[in-house]
């Protein structure tokens, strides 16, 4: 593997859901189990570029006023603070990669206006309408909500499946959790890592329990495109996949951290 074409992944803490029902993670199981479960950007470092993927949600009284049933400490400013802490600025990103665009994962979009932003299409179309029991997870219009993606001055790049972004940054579709839901695989010096989003909460939700070899998420537009994405997933190679709401992520401040 070129070493120019490898990079670092560092996950950014967001804050975190505090007493959170495991069982939407893990379907059908852990009813009435309770964890804390954090907000997490990831910060690809590499060939002088610096490309985020998703970018979380904003200070928890932004959050309450669409969402008022979620309890969740989450500073203001808390992505822009986060980067300060690894040198950069909003502007020294390169460009942004949302998994997806539920309001977790792109409410801080609006911090670097002009970015290009690379989401799946028939995510961004669904977003758009959703079906109703999911139009307030994406803010959506629909329900009289206005996205912050929606209006945050970027540059919305749509992407139809399964490609390389750049050199060493590959993106795949991998649709169960929402229609447009993709994985990033990031070159390191370590092999190929897998940045999940939701398409794997937990590392639970990949590695499985005693029980399944891989535990369904809670939330789903499709049990039958979850199945399917995990046999696709089986079938890429790749060292370690990382999960988007796992505190164990943040054992390590950086990958590979062999």
């Amino acid at each position: 593997m070129s070493e120019e074409n490898t990079y670092t992944i560092k996950p950014l803490y967001l804050g975190k859901m505090l007493d959170f029902e495991k069982s939407v993670y893990t379907y059908r199981t852990d009813y009435g189990v309770k964890m804390d479960t954090p907000f997490m950007a990831f910060l690809i470092q590499g060939k002088d570029r610096n490309i985020l993927v998703d970018t979380g949600p904003k200070g928890i009284d932004v959050v309450k006023k669409n969402h008022s049933h979620v309890n969740a400490e989450i500073p203001e400013g808390v992505l822009v603070d986060a980067l300060a802490k690894n040198g950069l600025k909003p502007e020294d990103i390169d460009f942004i990669i949302c998994t997806h665009l539920h309001w977790d994962h792109c409410q801080n979009n609006d911090c670097f206006p002009g970015k290009k932003v690379y989401v799946q299409r028939i995510e961004l179309q669904y977003a758009a309408c959703p079906l109703e029991a999911q139009q307030q997870t994406y803010e959506s219009p629909c329900c009289g909500m206005i996205p912050k993606w929606a209006t945050a001055g970027n540059v919305m790049v749509p992407v139809d499946g399964d490609c390389e972004l750049d050199p060493g940054i590959e993106v795949f579709l991998t649709p169960g959790h929402t229609p447009g839901s993709q994985i990033v695989r990031v070159n390191t010096s370590d092999g190929k890592y897998i940045i999940a989003g939701d398409t794997a909460n937990l590392y639970e939700n990949w590695y499985g329990n005693d029980g399944n070899t891989h535990v369904h998420g809670g939330i789903h537009v499709s049990l039958e495109d979850v199945e399917e994405s995990n046999r696709k997933i089986e079938k890429l190679e790749f060292t370690e996949l990382i999960p988007s709401h796992d505190m164990k992520v943040l054992d390590h401040e950086v990958y590979p951290y062999k």
